[in-house]
């Protein structure tokens, strides 16, 4: 009896590995999104059109999570800080917070005359933060001007 349970074992164990694919010699195989569209895979606020660019100087007006939330999370920066965004929607959805996403490409958020679409952004950004009264701001940005900027610090 005892060997007929492990004959079926066995047999059971080798039908589920005929059915695993073998190992990939494939360094990136199984990563998603594949390699091949990730440059494509932009994020959600760069979708939602509420990533500012060129001559913007505010962030999209859209909030994520419950709009209506007493529980409030910014998210504030360039491209570093809106790739934590898509991580922390669900996050938002499932403890009931209203998330922010105030993101500009290429600009810094420290107080650096940079570039005046991106000052006049920041500004901008800086009194939403204030009106909006975060629990939380999650920033993320360059920590130096892009070479050949020009960018001083505000005084």
């Amino acid at each position: 009896m005892l060997l007929g349970l492990s004959l079926a074992a066995l047999v059971a164990a080798g039908a589920t590995r005929a059915e695993t694919p073998a190992p990939s010699d494939d360094p990136l195989a199984g990563l998603l999104p594949s390699p091949g569209i990730a440059q494509e895979d932009r994020g959600r606020l760069y979708a939602d059109g509420c990533m500012a660019w060129a001559e913007d100087t505010t962030s999209g007006r859209r909030t994520y999570g419950n709009p209506k939330s007493d529980r409030r999370v910014v998210v504030f920066g360039d491209s570093r800080a809106m790739q934590y965004f898509d991580p922390l929607e669900p996050v938002a959805v499932r403890r009931n917070w209203r998330l922010v996403g105030l993101v500009r490409g290429n600009c810094l958020v420290a107080q650096f005359a940079y570039e005046k679409y991106c000052d006049i952004w920041r500004e901008n950004s800086l009194r939403r933060i204030e009106r909006e009264k975060p629990d939380l701001v999650i920033v993320g940005s360059a920590t130096s001007p892009f070479t050949g900027s020009g960018a001083a610090p505000v005084s």
